[in-house]
């Protein structure tokens, strides 16, 4: 099931990020910018996008390195002090999008959630930091 993100959870994602969205139609944009590098990344939010027949939400971020982007998001958190998680859950696996306040970017896709339920210590080494970050957004 998508989650509805609502005028609520964009002001709570402006507190986090500490600043007000640009807003066009149905898209939310922010700019976020960390002074140790020239060059920012800018985060969007557009809301009730159609697909598959249902209103839901699609996040996209836009960094010199690429774009992403995450559609039919069913979770959302803010941990503060500073990220902000988007996951979406289709049948067994999770994909989720994390967003820094200090421009960081994370991208998990295709992940099973048994791994994420697995004793860490048993995982393979290139599985943990997945384990680790998914996890606390998987309960």
């Amino acid at each position: 099931m998508n989650i509805t993100i609502n005028l609520e959870n964009i002001r709570n994602i402006s507190t986090l990020l500490e600043q007000e969205p640009d807003i066009i139609d149905n898209c939310y944009t922010w700019s976020i910018e960390n002074s140790k590098y020239s060059t920012p990344i800018y985060f969007s939010i557009y809301l009730n996008v159609n697909i598959e027949n249902q209103p839901t939400a699609l996040i996209s971020i836009q960094t010199v390195h690429g774009y992403y982007e995450l559609h039919n998001v069913t979770n959302f958190t803010v941990f503060p002090p500073d990220e902000l998680f988007f996951s979406s859950l289709n049948n067994d696996k999770i994909s989720s999008l994390i967003i820094s306040k200090n421009s960081g970017v994370s991208l998990f896709a295709n992940i099973s959630k048994d791994i994420l339920n697995s004793e860490i210590a048993e995982l393979d080494s290139s599985l943990v930091l997945a384990a680790l970050q998914l996890s606390i957004i998987n309960k």
